[in-house]
């Protein structure tokens, strides 16, 4: 991924922060017959299973071990051929997407100036790469589930939890399931939020999309702030 330094949002924080807001990745695999495949699956990190299971609540970041030493896990059904189609020796790529929008010139005070600007897009995203370990573990996949369930319940009231289903239920279901584990080997993040604009021109594009009145503008928005 092409990463001008002042797009550059490559912390630690950061990419666990945007990684557990928008947990959905594309998982691009290079498949034995030398073809690329994606599949889109929500990922946790393992360290928040640790965290979870420990206290209920996400360590903080100096209590986390670093990216590097941390692992990624989700799981897939067993019909899904990704996991007898991935080369064991060959790293997967996982794509996480942030907030992104089209920003138009006409936002930009400096339009009225010099009339030398142009359409772009700003948008947030998180490369890791990694070695895919499949796991063939219904025990594994419960731990899993649980985890991400807890997760995206945080904010929900009252939150639903595996347990609310049949227990049978669940089993059966875990055992139809596969876990899919990546140990991080290279992390790349990018956030386009204007931060090469000057101060004007970042003031325009927060009334633009204020304009909007859009959840989606809302969302760019306070992202743009955040860069700010």
């Amino acid at each position: 991924m092409y990463v001008p330094k002042h797009f550059d949002n490559s912390t630690e924080s950061e990419v666990r922060a945007l990684v557990r807001s928008y947990p959905l990745a594309a998982l691009v695999i290079m498949d034995q017959d030398q073809v690329l495949s994606a599949n889109h699956i929500p990922f946790v990190f393992e360290s928040d299973h640790i965290a979870l299971a420990s206290d209920g609540a996400v360590l903080s970041r100096g209590e986390l071990p670093g990216l590097l030493q941390d692992r990624l896990q989700g799981h897939i059904p067993r019909a899904n051929k990704l996991w007898q189609d991935h080369s064991a020796d060959v790293e997967v790529l996982l794509i996480f997407q942030g907030a992104q929008g089209y920003i138009s010139p006409n936002w930009y005070p400096s339009k009225q100036e010099s009339g030398r600007v142009v359409p772009t897009w700003n948008y947030e995203a998180v490369h890791i790469r990694g070695r895919l370990r499949v796991v063939d573990d219904a025990s594994w996949v419960l731990r899993q589930m649980t985890t991400m369930t807890q997760l995206a319940e945080m904010d929900s009231s009252p939150a639903w939890q595996v347990s609310d289903a049949p227990a049978d239920y669940i089993q059966k279901l875990s055992g139809v399931l596969l876990g899919i584990e990546v140990e991080i080997t290279h992390v790349e993040a990018k956030s386009k939020m204007s931060q090469n604009q000057p101060d004007a021109n970042r003031a325009g594009v927060l009334s633009g999309l204020a304009r909007l009145g859009t959840p989606h503008g809302q969302v760019l928005a306070e992202a743009i702030r955040r860069r700010s």
